[in-house]
């Protein structure tokens, strides 16, 4: 289930991994990971609430995600 299983995949400890497929991967694999997403890096408290809602700005270069900006 998601709802039980966000804190574990979003916060850390974990390595940062901003790519769903790698995530999903290292997760079946046993690993840690601190999930970044697409947009933004979200960690929750332990009710499940947001702790911060800054947006990332990212661009591609070389096939890579590259942080433009953090936005708060």
């Amino acid at each position: 289930m998601w709802v039980k299983s966000i804190r574990e995949v979003c916060n850390p400890p974990g390595e940062n991994v901003d790519d769903i497929v790698r995530a999903l991967e290292m997760v079946r694999a046993g690993k840690k990971i601190n999930f970044v997403g697409a947009g933004a890096t979200v960690d929750f408290n332990d009710r499940g609430d947001q702790l911060n809602r800054s947006f990332v700005h990212q661009v591609i270069r070389s096939g890579k995600n590259q942080i433009v900006e953090i936005v708060a």
